[in-house]
C-alpha cells in the first residue's frame, strides 16, 4: 500500500466498487479499502438486481435466477399476481451477491492491466512505471480516523494488517454503509435517528417447498412498517427476509422466525445463512459532499424509502462520483463547492424520485389493513407482454383507478398521485 493516492474509497460494497471503477477509468490513482476480510460479505440485502445494470458493468455472465412471476399479498392474503408472458424477460433478477461483488472487484482491480488505451498506459507510466493497475484493493483494512487540515479532508488513517498507517489523498469517498464512519468522523451530519431506519433480517433457506420462479411479498402484521420477501434462487432454495420499522426496535429476527414457523412450506427447511442489519429509509442525506469528501450509497442514505432497495442507486452514485473527482483533480480544486457538482447530478437524476418514494411509503403506512386489501384486490392479476416498455405501469394504472373511486383513499393519496400520474 502506498502512502498517497488521488482518491481513497472507504468500503468495497456496490457503491465503493463503482466509485473505484469510475475513478480508475478517469485516470486516477485509487485505493479501495474494505474492513471485512472478504468482499461481498456479509450479505445484507435480498439480492435483487437490475439486468440492465449487469450489462452496463459487464457482469451479465454471473449466475442469477430470473423470476417469471411475482405475488404481493395483503394483510388478509388478497393477492396481486404479476405474470410475464412467454418470451418476456424480467427487468429484475436474483443474484448471488458474493459472486457479483467479487466479480466486480476483479474487474476493478484489473483496470489498466495490459490496457490498450493510451490513457491507461500514460497514467500508469506517469505515476508508477512498475505499477500494473490504477487501483489498489485491500480487505480487512478498516478506516479508523480521518485526516483533516484547514477544514479539508486530506485522507484517512487505516489499520492495515495490524499496523496503523496514514494515507494521504486529494479526495475521500465514503462508501462505508449505514454507519457512515468517514462522514461522521469528518463532522458531516448524516441522520441516525432510529425511526429513519428499517431493521432487517434474512435467512438463506434450502430444502423448502417454494416455486423457483415466483417472487413473493407479504404486507401487514407479519412485518410492521415493512414487508416479508421470499426471493427464489433456485429449486428449493430462496432468500427469506424481512424489514420492519425501526420504531419497534431490534425485533426483525423474531418476526422472521415467526413467519417461517407459520409457513408450512418453510418451517422444515434448513437455514444455511443468517444475516441481520439496518437500512436507511429516510431519504438521502441532507448533504452529500464536504471539502475533500463525497458520500455514496448507504453512507449517503441512497436507499429507496418505499422498498429498501439501494444497490443500483449506489452504483449510479459511485459512477458519477468518480467523474466529478477526476474533474476536481484536473482543476486542483477539492472544495465543497466544486464537489457539489456530484450532489447536483444526484438530485437532478435519481434523488428527485426519492421524495415521491418517501411520500408513497408514508401514505401506505397510514392505510388500514382493509384499505390495503381493497387496493390489492382491485389490482388482481396483471400480465406483462413484450410490448410494454414500462412493465410496472399496468399495476400503477389499476391502483390509481381504484384510489380515485374511493374518496377516503383519494384524500390520502392526493399529494402522492402527481408524482406518478
Amino acid at each position: 500500500m502506498d502512502n498517497s493516492y488521488d482518491v481513497v474509497v472507504v468500503g468495497a460494497g456496490p457503491a465503493g466498487l463503482a466509485s473505484a471503477k469510475s475513478c480508475a477509468e478517469n485516470g486516477l490513482k485509487t485505493l479501495l479499502i474494505e474492513e471485512h476480510p472478504a468482499i461481498g460479505t456479509p450479505v445484507q440485502c435480498g439480492e435483487t438486481f437490475h439486468v440492465s445494470m449487469l450489462k452496463e458493468l459487464g457482469l451479465e455472465d454471473i449466475p442469477f435466477n430470473e423470476p417469471k412471476n411475482a405475488r404481493i399479498y395483503s394483510p388478509n392474503r388478497k393477492m396481486i399476481e404479476i405474470v410475464l408472458q412467454d418470451g418476456v424477460s424480467s427487468p429484475l433478477v436474483i443474484v448471488e451477491r458474493k459472486i457479483l461483488e467479487k466479480s466486480f472487484a476483479v474487474k476493478v482491480a484489473n483496470l489498466g492491466v495490459n490496457s490498450a488505451t493510451e490513457r491507461f498506459s500514460y497514467e500508469i507510466s506517469r505515476r508508477n512505471p512498475m505499477s500494473q493497475s490504477l487501483v489498489d484493493i485491500f480487505t480487512k483494512t478498516p478506516a479508523v480516523d480521518v485526516i483533516k487540515e484547514n477544514g479539508f479532508v486530506k485522507g484517512v488513517k487505516v489499520l492495515h494488517f495490524g499496523e496503523e498507517k496514514d494515507i494521504i489523498s486529494k479526495v475521500v469517498i465514503d462508501a462505508s454503509g449505514p454507519n457512515a464512519f468517514v462522514a461522521r468522523k469528518a463532522g458531516l451530519n448524516v441522520y441516525r435517528n432510529i425511526e429513519s431506519f428499517d431493521s432487517c433480517a434474512q435467512f438463506q433457506m434450502a430444502g423448502i417447498n417454494i416455486d423457483g420462479k415466483t417472487a413473493e411479498i407479504y404486507l401487514g402484521g407479519v412485518a410492521p412498517g415493512g414487508y416479508v420477501w421470499i426471493l427464489p434462487k433456485g429449486k428449493g432454495f430462496a432468500n427469506v427476509g424481512i424489514g420492519v420499522s425501526g420504531n419497534i426496535g431490534n425485533k426483525a429476527l423474531g418476526y422472521l422466525e415467526s413467519f417461517v414457523e407459520n409457513d408450512p412450506r418453510l418451517k422444515d427447511g434448513s437455514i444455511i445463512e443468517t444475516n441481520v442489519g439496518i437500512v436507511p429509509v429516510g431519504g438521502e442525506a441532507e448533504k452529500l459532499v464536504s471539502n475533500g469528501l463525497i458520500l455514496v450509497g448507504d453512507a449517503g442514505r441512497m436507499v429507496n424509502p418505499a422498498t429498501g432497495g439501494g444497490m443500483v442507486f449506489a452504483i449510479k452514485a459511485g459512477l458519477s462520483a468518480g467523474k466529478v473527482v477526476a474533474d476536481a483533480v484536473k482543476n486542483n480544486n477539492f472544495s465543497e463547492k466544486k464537489l457539489s457538482e456530484y450532489e447536483k447530478i444526484w438530485r437532478n437524476d435519481i434523488g428527485k424520485k426519492f421524495k415521491a418514494f418517501n411520500a408513497l411509503k408514508n401514505v401506505f403506512l397510514s392505510l388500514s389493513d382493509k384499505e390495503i386489501d381493497d387496493i390489492v384486490k382491485a389490482v388482481g392479476k396483471i400480465q406483462i407482454d413484450k410490448d410494454m416498455t414500462e412493465p410496472w405501469y399496468p399495476m400503477l394504472k389499476k391502483i390509481v383507478s381504484i384510489i380515485v373511486k374511493k374518496p377516503r383513499l383519494a384524500l390520502k393519496f392526493g399529494k402522492v398521485l402527481p408524482y406518478f400520474v
